[in-house]
């Protein structure tokens, strides 16, 4: 067995996983491409209304078949089950749509603050990051979503004020068919985290983005293991990074002989159990004789011998 760090995923907007993927681009901006399909989405707001808060299982489900225990997303619950942390933090859609966006991130105070940032090709997108600039925005507690658009000059001024950038390659090469290039990536130093991004536009979980960033290329295995563990929990300011006596812990076991072939060849299907605050969410049944609370865990919908304390979401398609 080999023990992880729960993995910690950038940008995930878990409700979204209810929904099939919309259909994939390239389009220029990933919020107008609604107004293009709008068929389809007049059922999806139907049927995220009569989900409601439950909508969120799926989400959370599919992250803790990641390895996954804090999930950064835009929307929360009204009740929070105690199977991932979602840590407290600002989102701001869009510089140019939203009303007062500086006001809104002084707010913030310290608070990490998520800004879709340079989120596509069109000129509005790459106007975005001057903006920012200009009302004061580019601070430490900045996490910049998107990216595409953002040239090596932008993302080195990223850098120098502390503010990180959240990569997420499956889902930008499922909407805009391109995902951020090296140089930009480069640039940015060491302040890249991953996100796994929704279902809804093309993602796929953090492991298969890890995996994917991995194939591209652009930043070696150090550096993605370290963006989903000791930069993440950094960024979110998560008090974590080490083991101590009478602390509850949050981690990932794995059926592997190490942590890269755990999670850039193997995949999930190596995950053995999760847990969460000292508390088992997901084991095989190979572990399940081990497990405290194993009366509390559901066996997962068509994958036999998988056991979680989330129940199924009936909206999940």
């Amino acid at each position: 067995m080999l023990v992880t760090p729960g993995l910690i995923d950038a940008e995930h907007p878990l409700d979204e996983d209810c929904f099939s993927p919309l259909k994939p681009g390239p389009y220029l901006d990933r919020e107008k491409r609604q107004n293009e399909l709008e068929v389809e989405f007049a059922e999806i707001i139907q049927q995220a209304n009569k989900a409601g808060d439950i909508r969120f299982n799926a989400g959370f489900l599919d992250s803790l078949k990641n390895g996954v225990t804090t999930v950064a997303s835009p929307r929360r619950p009204n009740t929070l089950p105690v199977s991932i942390r979602l840590p407290w933090s600002t989102w701001i859609s869009s510089l140019i749509i939203e009303k007062n966006p500086a006001k809104k991130f002084v707010q913030a105070r310290s608070e990490p603050v998520f800004v879709s940032l340079a989120d596509g090709d069109s000129r509005a997108k790459s106007r975005e990051l001057q903006l920012a600039s200009e009302w004061g925005m580019l601070a430490p507690n900045l996490m910049a979503v998107g990216g595409v658009a953002l040239t090596p000059n932008g993302s080195r001024h990223l850098a120098a004020a502390g503010s990180f950038l959240i990569w997420r390659p499956l889902t930008d090469e499922y909407v805009f068919g391109r995902t951020i290039n090296a140089d930009v990536l480069k640039q940015t130093g060491l302040q890249v985290l991953i996100g796994a991004g929704s279902r809804r536009d093309g993602g796929q979980g953090l492991l298969a983005a890890l995996q994917r960033a991995d194939r591209l290329g652009h930043l070696d295995r150090h550096q993605l293991l370290d963006a989903v563990t000791n930069l993440g929990a950094s960024a979110f300011q998560i008090p974590a990074g080490r083991i101590r006596e009478g602390h509850y812990a949050d981690f990932a076991v794995w059926r592997a002989d190490s942590v890269e072939s755990a999670i850039f060849e193997l995949g999930r299907d190596t995950l053995e159990m999760v847990i969460l605050n000292g508390r088992v969410v997901l084991c095989r049944e190979s572990s399940r004789h081990l497990v405290p609370n194993a009366d509390l865990l559901l066996p997962v919908e068509k994958e036999p011998g998988l056991y979680c304390v989330i129940d199924q979401a009936p909206c999940f398609t």
